[in-house]
């Protein structure tokens, strides 16, 4: 997202456990984020919401409500 020059505010968490269920977490933050270290942590308190009773089949995070940002240019 970063080298995009992209920000995003909302981080969701998909569970498809072996039986196929399939469950999904988000969560939407105050101000947008590229970070990788504040995608993860909102990632994890995203799958802290799981009860994870049943073997995973697929994860998958992604991030929405994205929003075009200037990157500082290097002089």
């Amino acid at each position: 997202m970063k080298q995009t020059g992209y920000k995003g505010r909302t981080v969701t968490v998909k569970v498809r456990f072996s039986d196929f269920e399939t469950h999904t977490r988000a969560k939407t933050l105050e101000k947008s984020i590229n970070s990788a270290d504040e995608l993860r942590t909102t990632a994890f308190d995203c799958l802290r919401r799981f009860e994870l009773k049943k073997k995973v089949r697929l994860l998958g995070v992604k991030v929405g409500c994205l929003e075009k940002y200037e990157r500082p240019s290097h002089k």
